[in-house]
C-alpha cells in the first residue's frame, strides 16, 4: 500500500498481502461523531469505500465502484462547491462524461488533479495516480460495454486508493 501523510513522501507497507487503509485517532473520532449524530455518508465516499472493500474479492466490482465514486464526487463538487462561485458549474454538473466533468473540476480548482500537493505535478507518485484516474472510465467501459474483464494486475487496488486520494484533493478537508 502507498499513501501520503501530511504531504510526506509515499510509503509502502505490506500487511499479509492485503492493502490496508490507516485510520487516525482523529478520523476514527470524527467517524464516531458523525455516526452518533446520524449524519449521512455522502454517496461518493460510500462508493469509494465499497471500491476499497471489493479490491480483493471482486476487483472488477472494485473498478466499477471506484469509477462511480469519482463520477459522483465530480458531480457533487461541481454542484455544491464550485457552483457557489459560478452558477455555470451547476449546469456542468448535470451533463457530460467523467473526462468532461474532470475538465470542469480542473477549471474550478485552478489546476489538474493533485497539483497543490505535488509541486505542480512533478512527482511520479501523483503522476501514477493521475494516470489511474484517467484510465478508470476506459476500464469501466471495457467491463460494462465490451464484457472485457482483463484489467491490469493491481488496478482495482490502485483505483480505490487513487479515488480516495482524489476525493480528498477535490474537497480538501470537507468530503461532504
Amino acid at each position: 500500500m502507498e499513501w501520503v501523510y501530511n504531504g510526506g513522501a509515499p510509503s509502502r507497507a505490506p500487511l499479509g498481502g492485503f492493502p490496508t487503509i490507516t485510520v487516525s485517532h482523529h478520523a476514527w473520532a470524527e467517524a464516531a461523531r458523525r455516526l452518533a449524530a446520524g449524519e449521512p455518508i455522502p454517496p461518493h465516499i460510500s462508493f469509494a469505500l465499497d471500491a476499497a472493500y471489493f479490491i480483493q474479492g471482486d476487483p472488477l466490482r472494485g473498478i466499477i465502484m471506484a469509477c462511480a465514486a469519482w463520477e459522483t464526487a465530480l458531480r457533487h463538487y461541481l454542484a455544491k462547491v464550485a457552483s457557489q462561485r459560478d452558477p455555470a458549474y451547476l449546469v456542468a454538473s448535470r451533463g457530460g462524461n467523467i473526462p468532461r466533468l474532470y475538465e470542469f473540476a480542473k477549471a474550478a480548482k485552478g489546476g489538474p488533479l493533485f497539483y497543490e500537493s505535488a509541486g505542480k505535478g512533478s512527482d511520479t507518485f501523483y503522476e501514477r495516480e493521475r494516470e489511474c484516474i484517467r484510465r478508470l472510465p476506459e476500464w469501466r467501459n471495457k467491463l460494462l460495454h465490451e464484457g472485457n474483464a482483463a484489467i491490469p494486475e493491481g488496478a482495482a487496488t490502485d483505483a480505490a486508493l487513487a479515488v480516495l486520494n482524489a476525493i480528498d484533493w477535490l474537497f480538501g478537508e470537507d468530503t461532504t
